[in-house]
């Protein structure tokens, strides 16, 4: 199934992936990926308008930066549990799809480090990389494995 934006050019193939699991999902849908610029989020996810146009522009002109992300903002979801969705700054938001209240409760900001050297030491430990936050060259994804 392919969709097109109303108000851009933009085109997304929305597929199945035959295999089981998000990893098999993940390495299949970047395999069928037809641009080197790949954004990773999931169908709950939010981002602030503007921030793939910001992450293109700046993937374009640094060349040598493979990955980038941004800092997000934790809020519960519709049901009050915690949800890692980027979203606005304020403490209160709506969101396009919300619930008949319109409302969702921030928990807390994820300011995630910009150091190379030390966003490598601490992917040692644990993921400081915000997924739906994530905007990445494919070919480098798929050279390291």
């Amino acid at each position: 199934k392919s969709m097109t934006t109303a108000s851009s050019s933009i085109s997304i193939d929305v597929i199945q992936s035959p295999g089981r699991g998000l990893g098999a999902a993940l390495n299949f849908g970047l395999k069928k990926c037809r641009s080197e610029l790949v954004a990773r989020m999931d169908a709950d996810d939010v981002s602030l308008p503007g921030r793939l146009a910001s992450q293109v522009s700046h993937m374009n002109e640094c060349r040598d930066i493979n990955v980038l992300g941004t800092n997000s903002i934790l809020f519960t979801d519709a049901c009050g549990g915690e949800s890692d969705n980027l979203s606005s700054i304020s403490s209160r938001i709506t969101l396009p799809y919300s619930d008949e209240h319109g409302a969702y409760k921030m928990i807390r900001s994820s300011v995630q480090p910009s150091d190379a050297g030390f966003v490598a030491w601490a992917m040692l430990f644990s993921c400081v990389i915000s997924h739906p936050s994530v905007m990445f060259r494919k070919t480098a994804i798929l050279r390291e494995g």
